[in-house]
């Protein structure tokens, strides 16, 4: 049909990088809605069975890592950790500035290809390509780097607050504008990367967020 046809071109269309995005976006829009409306509602309501995350073992006791103190886990993957966190002097405050604590783990895959020391060459180069990203809304700000703290080199974000977009599509609730607005805001972020000669390299709906504002 008509609309089936226009999303079609409108991916045809798209860069490289963003066809996986599209993909499972516009993808959502082509799926014909449950035999029951209500069992969409039950479905996009029914609350999260989720286990409390744990900190790992290297953890200091104190959870300060270089001058940042590690208020609770956000995510862990198979090449780092991320954790929500405040500034030291900051902790004791009822509602301290926080931010995205990126911790990058070395073993794995990763140590079968790369020695400790290329790893962490790797980190820092990663540190300094953020550090010349201009700010951009629709980039996460990189707030400052830590190659030497300890026990982990650590990343300093923006802490961006809201959903992902592959939880607004798992939701399954998805209009038109909306997937494009989005597609936009994402274009428009790894343009202004590519601008100075800076690649994403893992543009999936899971890393991106839709802040919580908009």
């Amino acid at each position: 049909d008509a609309v089936s046809t226009g999303l079609a071109t409108l991916r045809d269309e798209l860069p490289l990088h963003l066809a996986d995005v599209a993909d499972h976006a516009l993808g959502r829009l082509l799926i014909l809605p449950a035999e029951h409306p209500e069992d969409v509602a039950l479905e996009t309501r029914r609350p999260r069975v989720q286990s409390t995350p744990v900190l790992p073992a290297w953890m200091p006791p104190s959870r300060i890592l270089g001058g940042f103190h590690v208020m609770r886990p956000l995510g862990f993957g198979a090449v780092g950790s991320v954790f929500v966190a405040c500034r030291v002097e900051d902790r004791t405050q009822r509602h301290p500035v926080r931010f995205a604590l990126k911790v990058p783990e070395y073993g794995g895959d990763v140590a079968h290809t790369l020695s400790q020391d290329e790893f962490l060459e790797l980190f820092r180069e990663e540190a300094h390509a953020l550090l010349a990203v201009p700010q951009h809304p629709n980039l996460a700000r990189l707030v400052t780097f830590d190659a030497g703290a300890r026990p982990k080199p650590l990343l300093v974000m923006e802490l961006v607050e809201g959903p992902t977009l592959q939880r607004l599509i798992d939701t399954r609730v998805l209009e038109t504008d909306r997937v494009l607005a989005i597609l936009d805001g994402v274009a428009a972020g790894l343009e202004a990367m590519h601008a100075i000669g800076v690649g994403h390299l893992d543009v999936k709906p899971g890393n991106v967020i839709l802040r919580a504002s908009e």
